[in-house]
């Protein structure tokens, strides 16, 4: 009977560890940029991210690729489940070259969606909803 519940028991624990931490390998779908800035030497920019939604939180932006000036960023959901947190950070530091011109946030369906480019002048804008193009 002792050796039933401990099975019983490791295999509960083994699907909610592996829940907790497979919570953080999933980009997550409904994060965006807040605040950006670009470093006076314009070779980084400083964004502030979050989620859409009530629950969770942004601990890891990674570009995905970037061709032809489009810069295609993943933001990773932190660990610990729906409202998991750890790992999480609210600001993060991306490199940009002088070639990029657009950055979008993926969507999901392999589908990105440009929310920062540069104006005319070189100076970075946030795209109304409107104004936003998809990409793949």
């Amino acid at each position: 009977m002792i050796k039933k519940i401990v099975i019983s028991l490791s295999v509960i624990l083994s699907i909610v560890a592996l829940y907790m931490l497979g919570s953080g390998f999933r980009r997550d779908t409904s994060a965006y940029i807040g605040e950006y800035s670009v470093s006076e030497d314009e070779t980084m920019m400083n964004v502030e991210v979050g989620v859409g939604s009530s629950i969770g939180a942004i601990r890891k932006v990674v570009i995905n690729h970037e061709t032809d000036g489009v810069m295609c960023l993943d933001l990773y959901s932190a660990f610990g489940g729906l409202n998991g947190s750890i790992g999480a950070k609210s600001s993060y530091q991306i490199p940009v070259s002088e070639d990029t011109h657009t950055i979008c946030v993926y969507q999901g369906n392999g589908r990105y969606e440009s929310v920062l480019v540069k104006d005319e002048n070189g100076n970075w804008v946030r795209l109304d909803f409107d104004e936003r193009k998809e990409y793949n």
